[in-house]
C-alpha cells in the first residue's frame, strides 16, 4: 500500500512539475512571439514599442499584460498616412491546453493620431472599448482575428464641422499562413456624421465583406502597379449601406487597368428606389424635366425582392477610365493614385 501511495505521489508531482514546465515554456513563447511581431512590423515600416510585459495566470491560464503600448508609422506621403496609437495596457489570455487561441482586451480607452493629409489635418481618434480573439482558421491553414470596438470618436483638429462617431464595429480578418491575401468582413453601426450631406446625419449600417488577393506591398503608385501586374483583385462578396432613404448593397470584383483606374463589374441593389428619386427631386440634385426619364429608367430595373419590397438591380461596369451602365458611359474616373 505504501508503495502505491509513493508511486501515486511521484506521479502527481511529475504531472504538476510537467505542467509547470509546459506553462513556463508557453509563457516565454508568448514573449518571443511579441518580439517576433515587433520585427515583422518593423520590416513593413511600423514601430511597435511597449514599456513592460508581465506574465501570470498560472496554472489554468496563460496571461500577458503589455504596458504603455505605442504603434506608429511615419507615412510615405503617397498612399500611407502617418499615425500614432497609444494604449495604457493590452491583456492577452489563452489556455495552456490551447495556446493558439488567444483573447485580447485593451484595458481603458486607447487613442490614435492620424494625419489625414487633407483639410482636416491631424485627426484625433479615441476608442472606448476594444476586445477580440486571435487563432487558427477552422477549416484551412491560416489565421483568423475578430475585433469588437465600441465608442469610436474621430475629431479633426482643423477645418472641423464636428466629430464623427461610431457606436459599434466588428471586424473579422482571415489570412493564410504566408499572409499574402486578406479576407475581411467589417460591419459598422450607427455612424453619426458631423453634418448632413443630403441623406441625413446617421448611417445606420455600413458593411464590407470581401477579399484582397494578393496583398499590395504598399499603396503608392509603384506598389499598386506591381499589384496590378500580379493580377491583383478585390472581390466584394457583399457590401451594404443603410443611410437615410438609401438602402442598398453591391457585389462583384474589381481590379486596376494599366492606368490605375478601376476595372471590373459590380451588381448594385437599391431598395425602394422611388423614395431616393423623390429625395433627389426635392433636394434639386436632378432637373425637374429629367424626373420622368429617371422614373422610367428605374421602373425598367425594379422588381419585388424576397421581402416584397421594390428593388432596383443594375450592372455597373468599370472600364476605359469610366463608369458604364450597359452601353451608356455615366462618368469618367481618374486613377486611384497619381505620381
Amino acid at each position: 500500500m505504501r508503495l502505491w501511495l509513493t508511486l501515486g505521489g511521484l506521479l502527481v508531482l511529475a504531472v504538476i512539475g510537467g505542467g509547470a514546465i509546459w506553462w513556463m515554456f508557453l509563457s516565454s513563447f508568448g514573449e518571443r512571439q511579441l518580439l517576433a511581431s515587433q520585427e515583422r512590423l518593423q520590416e513593413q515600416g511600423y514601430t511597435l514599442q511597449y514599456a513592460a510585459a508581465e506574465r501570470g495566470g498560472f496554472p489554468l491560464a496563460l496571461e500577458w499584460v503589455v504596458h504603455d503600448v505605442t504603434l506608429t508609422h511615419p507615412g510615405d506621403g503617397i498612399g500611407q498616412m502617418s499615425f500614432t496609437g497609444r494604449a495604457e495596457r493590452v491583456r492577452f489570455v489563452s489556455a495552456p491546453w490551447s495556446p493558439q487561441e488567444v483573447t485580447f482586451q485593451v484595458e481603458g480607452q486607447h487613442r490614435w493620431e492620424a494625419d489625414s493629409g487633407g483639410d482636416a489635418g491631424i485627426v484625433d481618434i479615441t476608442v472606448d472599448q476594444t476586445s477580440g480573439t486571435i487563432g487558427p482558421q477552422a477549416e484551412t491553414s491560416g489565421w483568423r482575428a475578430e475585433t469588437q470596438l465600441a465608442g469610436i470618436t474621430a475629431s479633426p483638429r482643423q477645418n472641423a464641422a464636428g466629430d464623427l462617431t461610431v457606436r459599434d464595429a466588428v471586424v473579422t480578418a482571415e489570412t493564410p499562413l504566408r499572409m499574402d491575401a486578406l479576407a475581411l468582413d467589417a460591419r459598422l453601426e450607427h455612424i453619426a456624421l458631423p453634418q448632413d450631406f443630403g441623406l441625413g446625419t446617421v448611417i445606420e449600417v455600413l458593411r464590407l465583406n470581401g477579399d484582397l488577393r494578393p496583398l499590395p506591398a504598399d499603396y503608392s503608385p509603384a506598389g499598386l502597379r506591381a499589384w496590378q501586374a500580379a493580377g491583383g483583385r478585390l472581390t466584394v462578396a457583399d457590401a451594404q449601406l443603410r443611410f437615410g432613404p438609401l438602402d442598398g448593397g453591391a457585389s462583384g470584383a474589381l481590379a486596376l487597368d494599366e492606368g490605375l483606374r478601376p476595372l471590373g463589374d459590380m451588381t448594385v441593389r437599391v431598395q425602394r428606389p422611388a423614395e431616393l428619386l423623390a429625395l433627389a427631386q426635392q433636394r434639386g440634385w436632378i432637373d425637374q424635366n429629367q424626373v420622368p426619364l429617371y422614373a422610367m429608367a428605374i421602373s425598367l430595373f425594379t422588381r419585388s425582392n424576397g421581402n416584397g419590397e421594390p428593388e432596383a438591380v443594375v450592372q455597373v461596369g468599370f472600364r476605359g477610365g469610366g463608369i458604364w451602365l450597359g452601353p451608356l458611359r455615366l462618368a469618367d474616373l481618374p486613377p486611384i493614385a497619381a505620381d
